[in-house]
């Protein structure tokens, strides 16, 4: 049996998308970020904030969808 396969989990994307539960975290983080900007009065902060939350609501979408912006380990053929 060969227990070091040369294969890596990829623990943010999966079948072609970020995992529910990152993107749930994104949004999180992205609220939160959000709330510290308008906490501290800064509009920069804010506008990360609502773009990092936007990456996981958007990301969310795609998957609804069935959009696969991004590569799993699993689709290369490793024909290249």
């Amino acid at each position: 049996m060969d227990f070091h396969s040369n294969k890596k989990k990829n623990i943010f994307i999966k079948n072609g998308n970020i995992r529910s539960s990152v993107q749930f975290l994104l949004i999180g983080i992205g609220g939160g970020i959000s709330y510290l900007g308008s906490e501290i009065s800064s509009y920069w902060v804010g506008v990360i904030g609502i773009c990092v939350g936007a990456v996981g609501g958007y990301a969310g979408l795609a998957g609804s969808v069935g959009v696969k912006p991004f590569k799993d380990e699993s689709d290369f053929n490793g024909d290249n």
